[in-house]
C-alpha cells in the first residue's frame, strides 16, 4: 500500500486540506470554513473538530503523516498538545508536524 500524506493550511478565512501520495499525486484535495488553533474557545475547537472528522471521512482512508499550517498555532510541543490529541482521536497516532501558518507563508513550504 502506498504511503498517503495530509497537508492543512487553516486560516481566518477558510481551511484547505490536500492529500498526496509518495509519487505526489494529488489525490483529493477541498476548501472549507476558517479554523484555527485557539482552541481554548469553545468555537474554534468545535470548527478543528468538524474540519478534522469532515477531511477524514472525504478521504476514506489513514494517512501516513500530515503538517498543519495553522492560524494561531503554538511553537512548543507542550503547547501543541491539545491539537495534537484532537487530530488523534480522529486520525490515530500518525507523524504530524504543526506550524503557525505565517512560518508556512515565510518559509514558503
Amino acid at each position: 500500500m502506498s504511503k498517503t500524506f495530509l497537508g492543512v493550511d487553516g486560516g481566518a478565512s477558510s481551511a484547505k486540506w490536500c492529500l498526496i501520495d509518495e509519487a505526489g499525486t494529488k489525490l483529493g484535495e477541498s476548501v472549507g470554513a476558517p479554523i484555527d488553533g485557539h482552541i481554548y474557545r469553545e468555537e474554534s475547537r468545535a470548527r478543528l473538530i468538524k474540519f478534522l472528522t469532515t477531511v477524514k471521512s472525504t478521504i476514506k482512508t489513514q494517512p501516513s503523516a500530515a503538517h498543519i499550517g495553522l492560524t494561531g498555532a503554538p511553537e512548543t510541543l507542550e503547547a501543541q498538545r491539545e491539537i495534537r490529541e484532537l487530530f488523534s482521536s480522529v486520525f490515530g497516532e500518525i507523524p504530524l508536524a504543526i506550524e503557525n501558518d505565517v512560518f508556512l507563508i515565510v518559509t514558503g513550504k
